[in-house]
């Protein structure tokens, strides 16, 4: 059930959730934020002011193929595991090992052309035990081999992290390299968000072109807005950005950044 909150709960910022949003620390009290928004407001809330980045945030696509349809099974000499143990994760690695490989070489490659990188800045770790890693300056590009839980598909995890150079991920040259796909921006907490105290902020905001559903218990909520092309997915544990179409990792992060300027309102508008 939902609850009223105590006034002076209101006057405290103290949800992780909007300093993900806002990018501020979580210590500030209401009427802290509500000066520093106004002064990060005239410089447009550029998300390269922040020192350190995004390293929180991960970018992920995941893709499940049935073991039968990768190239490399051979249906006349090759057994379909029945379950996920150790064995099958190595069998699912020796047939998937090639194609790994292959796909670290063409992003190490479209990274190297795009940012025209030196041979010491990238390195590459793998492909070992499913996974291969490009680490860059600015982020790290990861591909993770899996299998379901029926031990029916392989699934394939692309994810790029511990972002830090956040001007290199929303220019073209990052844009060049990740094509258009099912990519989520999702953000994990250590400490739970109070959903209902979300819940209850946005529905503040006295704007037609943003909207919030939730659930009788308040367990989840999503946020949408006629100026984002993409949907804010609240829980307790973790926020997701998950786009209304196919788009790029830059898109998700361009989103992002609209939610932020977006649900800043509440503070500017109190007092």
């Amino acid at each position: 059930m939902r609850t009223n909150h105590a006034t002076g709960r209101a006057n405290e910022m103290k949800d992780v959730f909007f300093t993900l949003l806002i990018g501020l620390p979580v210590s500030m009290d209401w009427r802290q934020l509500n000066s520093e928004v106004n002064t990060r407001k005239a410089a447009q809330f550029n998300m390269t002011d922040q020192p350190n980045g995004l390293p929180d945030i991960r970018i992920f696509s995941q893709t499940a193929i049935p073991i039968r349809n990768l190239k490399t099974f051979d249906r006349s000499r090759h057994n379909l595991p029945t379950s996920r143990s150790r064995s099958a994760l190595e069998f699912i690695e020796r047939l998937t090992e090639g194609e790994l490989d292959a796909e670290l070489d063409r992003i190490y490659s479209s990274l190297r052309r795009a940012f025209q990188l030196k041979r010491r800045q990238l390195d590459v770790h793998g492909p070992a035990e499913r996974r291969g890693i490009i680490e860059t300056p600015w982020f790290n590009f990861e591909i993770c081999v899996d299998l379901s839980e029926d031990a029916a598909e392989v699934i394939w995890t692309f994810e790029l992290n511990r972002i830090a150079g956040v001007d290199k991920v929303t220019g073209e040259e990052f844009e060049s390299c990740f094509e258009a796909g099912t990519w989520i921006l999702e953000v994990s907490f250590a400490n739970p968000v109070d959903v209902e105290y979300v819940i209850d902020s946005i529905e503040e905001i006295d704007d037609q072109s943003l909207s919030v559903d939730y659930d009788k218990s308040g367990d989840w909520c999503d946020v949408q807005s006629t100026k984002v092309s993409a949907l804010l997915k609240v829980t307790a544990s973790k926020v997701q950005i998950v786009p209304v179409r196919m788009a790029t990792p830059r898109v998700l992060l361009e989103a992002l950044t609209e939610f932020r300027s977006h649900l800043m309102i509440p503070a500017l508008s109190s007092s």
